[in-house]
């Protein structure tokens, strides 16, 4: 599945798509449990575990009613360390397409989790110890 990946005519890590999102993945935060939470997302997906143990997801986009059709075959790679302290995602496609046609419903989503995960790491201090 990597070699597939790799081999892919467009490919964008997400935060050149997301600019706001530079930043976040140079964090040390769990990124483990953002699998999970991608995965139960309500797209199309694929979760493997390579010989260095790194945990990687696929989201395939298959939004019929997307006005770029022609654009098909977008997907989004993320791919966690082994020891969960480092995130790569990448937007993909099969086909030459533009970064502005890889903002996606899934690439908007995967920057809302990673919003998500970002706030509840930086708020968990903030509670009040019982």
């Amino acid at each position: 599945m990597l070699e597939f990946l790799q081999r892919l005519p467009t490919s964008y890590p997400l935060e050149q798509i997301l600019p706001s999102l530079r930043d976040i993945r140079r964090l040390e935060l769990p990124w483990k449990g953002l699998i999970s939470h991608l995965e139960a997302l309500p797209f199309t997906c694929c979760r493997w575990r390579d010989s260095a143990e790194r945990e990687h997801l696929v989201l395939l986009d298959n939004d019929d009613e997307d006005e770029d059709a022609y654009s098909g075959g977008r997907v989004t790679h993320v791919s966690v360390s082994a020891s969960g302290d480092a995130i790569r995602v990448r937007a993909c496609c099969t086909n030459a397409i533009s970064q502005q046609q890889l903002l996606t419903k899934i690439n908007t989503s995967i920057a809302g989790e990673l919003t998500v995960l970002l706030w509840e790491h930086m708020a968990l201090p903030l509670t009040p110890s019982q």
